[in-house]
């Protein structure tokens, strides 16, 4: 009966309880029932804040640090005054313009240097409010408010990151063997680079390039790298063409061969300032960073130890359908609008640009190009729609990991 008049009360609030549609998974295995699900008012604006509340308590996507209160009084105004129409995309100008002006940010990032001599609670505060940011310019920084906040949520960042564990230390790549004739712009490529404490090995710390994805930028991948350097890697984090401060062509197919070209020849020179292993390098990609591992492992392999891509695609990512339904999928946002902006499509109508994407987007196919026939070094693909290590029904789609062994040398 408590539990009752619980839900009663949460009914008559407006507030969802946990058994609400907002959390329940797509059942992949029936199309039908996937369409209904994606048409369903779950995929509202509302829905969508109550996703990110979710998160914010669990650290999950798109924060992926607990955010806490400052956010919560703009995404309650956001859910009781924002709508639309069901199977829409998230309106993500409302959303930020929602998030972005609250003095929340401003206000934890003055906390934040109040504190600096508490080192934990001054990083957490930091950070937290980069992850407020990062709501703001999510998925992808295409408009002043987004850039506005990308700079906020990049300044706070790096306020928390000095307090890191170890720290993460801003720096400059050269971009060595950038074509401005092709589109590249004559800037150096930021990343972030983290150093494992303890004893270096006598070879040299082994190197993981942390390739960013659509949405998650270099500010985006603490857990990651944190995961990587507790195991003795040095870590350097970057964006991929068309996004965050990278200045690679978005629109040319072999600009990221440019870009990995310049960070390589980076590691290389810095083997003896940084202590690095020259012959362990690795990379890492997730989601669209993973389609840019696939192609790392193939036009860098002589460079490469290893590459894992996670989550990424290589061809049929790039046919006009699978464009066209984008929109309509799990992704809360205008997928195929923040893809073609990222491919470097940026026409003032989404509509056109997304036409045009999907009309060329082909000659970023790594099969087309003809670059999966080249020789690889080792290369670990995971993709799949269940996690290997829970229930699932009988011959439901599991993790799909495929190891890919040829090498180049």
């Amino acid at each position: 009966m408590v539990r009752s008049d619980r839900h009663a009360r949460n009914e008559h609030r407006g507030q969802r309880s946990h058994r609400s549609p907002v959390s329940r998974p797509v059942d992949s295995q029936n199309p039908a029932r996937r369409v209904s699900l994606l048409r369903a008012p779950r995929f509202g604006l509302g829905a969508v804040v109550a996703q990110v509340a979710c998160a914010m308590r669990s650290g999950h996507l798109p924060l992926h640090r607990r955010a806490g209160g400052g956010l919560r009084p703009g995404l309650r105004r956001t859910e009781q005054d924002l709508s639309r129409r069901p199977g829409d995309p998230v309106p993500a100008r409302r959303l930020r313009e929602a998030v972005l002006p609250g003095r929340g940010t401003a206000g934890r990032r003055r906390s934040g240097s109040a504190v600096e001599g508490r080192r934990v609670e001054g990083r957490d505060l930091f950070l937290r409010a980069a992850a407020i940011c990062r709501i703001a310019r999510f998925p992808v920084n295409r408009s002043p408010l987004g850039q506005e906040a990308w700079e906020k949520g990049k300044a706070a960042y790096e306020q928390g990151g000095r307090l890191l564990d170890p720290p993460s230390i801003p720096i400059g790549i050269p971009f060595t063997h950038a074509d401005t004739a092709a589109g590249d712009l004559d800037a150096d490529i930021a990343a972030y680079l983290r150093l494992p404490q303890g004893q270096k090995p006598a070879t040299g710390w082994p190197v993981v390039l942390c390739i960013c994805g659509l949405d998650a930028y270099r500010t985006d991948h603490t857990p990651r790298t944190q995961q990587h350097v507790d195991r003795g890697y040095a870590t350097i984090s970057f964006e991929i063409p068309g996004t965050g401060d990278c200045p690679a062509a978005p629109n040319d197919p072999a600009s990221p061969d440019r870009l990995m070209s310049s960070v390589l020849d980076w590691v290389a020179a810095g083997a003896s300032a940084y202590g690095f292993n020259p012959e362990r390098i690795l990379a890492r990609g997730i989601s669209t960073g993973g389609y840019y591992a696939f192609r790392i492992a193939h036009t860098h392999a002589d460079r490469l130890f290893a590459v894992v891509a996670q989550g990424g695609g290589c061809h049929h990512m790039f046919d006009a359908d699978w464009i066209g339904a984008q929109n309509q999928m799990e992704y809360p946002f205008a997928l195929s609008d923040a893809l073609a902006y990222k491919f470097g499509y940026r026409d003032p109508d989404p509509a056109v640009a997304v036409a045009r994407y999907a009309a060329e987007a082909h000659k970023f196919s790594l099969a087309d190009s003809g670059i999966l026939r080249a020789p690889t070094c080792k290369l670990l693909v995971v993709n799949g729609t269940h996690k290997p290590d829970t229930a699932r029904k009988p011959h439901a789609p599991s993790a799909l990991t495929i190891f890919v062994t040829r090498r180049s040398r």
